[in-house]
């Protein structure tokens, strides 16, 4: 069995469920090797003020066997440097998977000719215009060595199959079965209706980033929360530091425990068994119980 190299583009406003998730699915493999890809190798931002380093640049970047375009702010669909990257990096991957607005990207970077592909709704909307002709799909689709999706749960069983493909069924399995994945519609036929108040107040998010925190339990709760309107994040721990995550990406912290404001809601995942019987950690939780209106635990 070979070694492979897995390859992540940052772009400024990325998805960071985008990274994370599908992260979790490709990172465990031994023999797998990833990279977290920016334009300059420079730490990149995501939508939520979340921040993390890259490993390479377009320079400098390896060959990519499996290359990963999650979604990204409007304004790098059309830059010249990221589309040139993209396609010299897909045109020698084994497998190419594109998020949302990511699947845009590509067709950019003319890959997609003759290539049957899907999306998020607002992208289909935007290749139809652009005289290709993407199908709904509540599941990912596979042409050749594209797998297109829309976000989430898509987008994490094109990483499951790439996986199997890839690693195949005995690992596969063993990798669905730790994250215990087993999604389930729970609103189908709700329709959230924001009352005026709800829309002009600011819903302060904070995120507890341990060093070794394990990033994919908080990063669900956090696509879900940002796509509400005025969503404030704060990604927290002891001090200001880059946050090296179990098995995946280095992170920035944003917020100090002291600097750190009332929250309405508090998010932590998986951290090792010391920062539960930290004092200032407990005390940090403690003091926000005050005004927390909910407390996300993983």
């Amino acid at each position: 069995m070979k070694r492979l190299t897995i390859g992540f583009l940052l772009t400024p406003g990325f998805r960071n469920s985008d990274i994370v998730e599908l992260d979790a699915i490709l990172h465990p493999h031994p023999l797998n090797t990833v990279h977290y890809i920016s334009k300059d190798g420079q730490a990149v931002h995501d939508r939520s003020g979340f921040k993390m380093l890259a490993t390479k640049s377009f320079d400098n970047c390896p060959h990519i066997d499996i290359f990963i375009v999650g979604e990204t702010n409007q304004s790098n669909i059309n830059d010249n440097e990221i589309q040139n990257f993209i396609k010299k990096t897909a045109q020698k991957a084994t497998h190419v998977i594109a998020i949302s607005n990511g699947v845009q990207l590509l067709e950019k970077s003319s890959l997609l000719n003759n290539h049957q592909v899907t999306s998020d709704a607002k992208s289909i909307e935007v290749m139809n215009k652009n005289g290709l002709t993407p199908i709904k799909s509540s599941t990912f689709v596979h042409s050749g060595k594209f797998f297109t999706c829309g976000p989430s749960t898509s987008a994490i069983e094109a990483a499951f199959e790439v996986l199997h493909q890839t690693r195949g069924p005995f690992f596969t399995k063993i990798i669905e079965s730790v994250l215990e994945y087993d999604p389930k519609i729970r609103f189908s036929a709700y329709t959230p209706l924001l009352s005026k108040k709800a829309k002009e107040d600011v819903l302060k998010v904070g995120i507890l980033v341990a060093p070794n925190m394990y990033l994919p339990d908080v990063i669900g709760a956090v696509d879900v929360l940002n796509a509400l309107p005025n969503t404030e994040f704060h990604y927290i721990w002891k001090e200001k530091q880059d946050i090296k995550t179990l098995f995946g990406p280095t992170i920035q912290s944003t917020k100090t425990f002291n600097d750190c404001p009332p929250l309405d809601v508090l998010i932590a995942g998986a951290v090792l068994p010391n920062e539960t019987v930290d004092d200032d950690v407990l005390s940090f939780f403690k003091e926000q119980s005050v005004n927390v209106k909910a407390l996300i635990g993983v």
